[in-house]
């Protein structure tokens, strides 16, 4: 799903990723972390949300509406994240 020369970037904890190599190197991909506080933290994040006491703000695209989503993000239409849907 990325162009070449993209940067695939993993928020968060859990879940594999498993990417062929030949393909980041043909197609000059990256791919990077990226951790915010620490795992206490996020736990303690999620048992806010699950007790309904913050608020997660997203909205969703199906992958079919990726153009739509990107003029979205470009346009400041949405507050929070965007998450696309394969």
């Amino acid at each position: 799903m990325l162009r070449r020369g993209g940067t695939h970037f993993v928020v968060g904890y859990g879940g594999k990723l498993e990417v062929p190599t030949v393909q980041m190197i043909f197609n000059e991909m990256a791919i990077a972390g990226s951790l915010v506080g620490n795992y206490t933290e996020l736990v303690e994040l999620m048992d806010l949300n699950a007790r309904g006491l913050v608020k997660v703000h997203t909205r969703q695209y199906r992958l079919g509406q990726i153009n739509q989503a990107i003029d979205d993000f470009k346009n400041r239409r949405y507050i929070g994240r965007a998450v696309i849907i394969p």
